[in-house]
């Protein structure tokens, strides 16, 4: 899509992803409970997330996870990575 997501360490409250949302010109915070963003790739309309991290919102995530845009929903990928 238009959007475009930003992933790291941030100041100032943010989680280690954020994503700019062309329609309402605005970022927005999916957010990471804990932890930092190292790798974002897109595939099939999903934004899929590596890094050091173990949860998402409402989600496990053991530094793999995928972010659905379209239902904002957090799933972990494969069970995650063991460390």
């Amino acid at each position: 899509g238009s959007d475009v997501y930003l992933g790291g360490t941030f100041n100032g409250g943010a989680s280690g992803m954020l994503r700019w949302d062309a329609i309402d010109a605005q970022w927005e915070d999916p957010g990471i409970n804990y932890g930092n963003v190292y790798g974002i790739e897109t595939l099939g309309g999903q934004v899929y997330l590596g890094g050091h991290f173990e949860a998402m919102w409402g989600a496990v995530a053991d530094y793999l996870a995928r972010w659905d845009p379209v239902t904002e929903q957090w799933s972990e990928v494969g069970g995650g990575i063991d460390g």
